[in-house]
């Protein structure tokens, strides 16, 4: 994160993208070693009847789209949100009827007809949920909400992976003495717990808070991750079998892409509609009636004589990094009560 600041700072974001392909080159490398095809080895591909791939395709494409037309159609045109997602519906089902009512499937797959899995799956899309729209809310926050510069906002950004780093050897210490004894229930509790505290103490942040502030708030956001997400992962493929191990955590990472797209998308359609509470709320003080912004104006007028117009400019901005700095807390209180229940 920190780096990303930095190319932005210096150079174009463009490089955001470049600075990655000399990343690619090792394990490019070290996967096509790592997989070579055993001589005896015999493939066994999923078996798909073209029409139950096309319904499959037609609703993954079709979710995605309504994800991603979200923050543009939500509130003007609310039925082409109803209309994707109409369609994905049916071609799911479409593709259940095709592919699985008419060709039943092997007996190992059935270890994912199990109440372990499915809660595993649906704790994995809270956990990348909140992860993605905590990485899309937090620049925002700090840099217009706060008013941290984009080195700084970076650095942020950064303290949760460090954080998540630290708590890592208290997990695995934490997990042979407790976990082993007591079950995955401690762990999550402690990492809802955390994460309840973390939108609670966020919440209570203002534009006059510190560095160092939001630093320490943001460990415990590293602690949630870590508690939680190893735990839903340990558990979770407890009753897969093994041979059915690779197609379950296939089924994960589709989980988790959706996961991502829907933080994306749910957290731009919030900010928009907190902001724009706020900033209606807000502005109805923005009046010359009010005594307080009459005294602002003039002081403002008075300092900066030469340009009429700039007091109004900065008054307006302030306007809208206050109606930002609150939409962004309305957020974290909403992170808080999903982690007391969650706890």
């Amino acid at each position: 994160h920190s780096g990303g600041a930095w190319i932005l700072t210096h150079a174009s974001w463009l490089w955001l993208f470049w600075s990655l392909i000399p990343y690619l080159g090792r394990p490019a490398v070290l996967s096509g070693l790592a997989f070579k095809k055993d001589a005896g080895a015999t493939d066994d591909p999923s078996r798909f009847h073209p029409a139950a791939l096309a319904m499959l395709v037609i609703s993954v494409l079709s979710i995605q789209m309504a994800f991603q037309k979200a923050p543009y159609v939500f509130f003007g045109r609310p039925e082409v949100l109803a209309v994707c997602l109409a369609v994905a519906a049916l071609a799911a089902v479409l593709f259940i009827l095709k592919h699985h009512w008419t060709s039943p499937p092997d007996a190992r797959w059935r270890s994912f007809v199990s109440g372990r899995y499915f809660i595993g799956l649906a704790l994995y899309f809270v956990c990348y949920t909140v992860l993605a729209a905590n990485s899309f809310i937090l620049p925002l926050f700090v840099q217009q909400g706060l008013g941290f510069d984009v080195p700084t906002s970076g650095l942020l950004l950064a303290v949760t992976f460090i954080a998540s780093m630290g708590v890592a050897p208290l997990y695995v210490g934490f997990f042979f003495k407790v976990m082993s004894r007591l079950g995955s229930d401690p762990a999550l509790i402690l990492a809802s717990i955390a994460l309840a505290c973390f939108g609670y103490s966020m919440h209570g942040l203002s534009s006059e808070s510190t560095f160092g502030q939001v630093a320490v708030r943001l460990c415990l956001n590293g602690f949630f991750l870590v508690f939680f997400i190893a735990t839903v992962a340990m558990d979770t493929f407890k009753s897969v079998a093994s041979d059915a191990f690779a197609h379950a955590y296939q089924s994960k990472n589709v989980a988790r892409q959706l996961a991502l797209s829907f933080a994306v998308s749910s957290s731009t359609v919030f900010i928009q509609w907190r902001s724009a509470v706020h900033a209606q709320r807000l502005g109805e003080h923005f009046s010359l009636y009010n005594p307080l912004f009459q005294q602002a104006l003039t002081g403002l007028q008075a300092r900066l004589p030469a340009d009429p117009r700039l007091p109004h400019l900065l008054l307006g901005r302030t306007l809208a990094r206050q109606s930002v700095l609150m939409s962004c807390l309305d957020f974290y209180w909403v992170l808080c009560v999903a982690g007391g229940v969650l706890a």
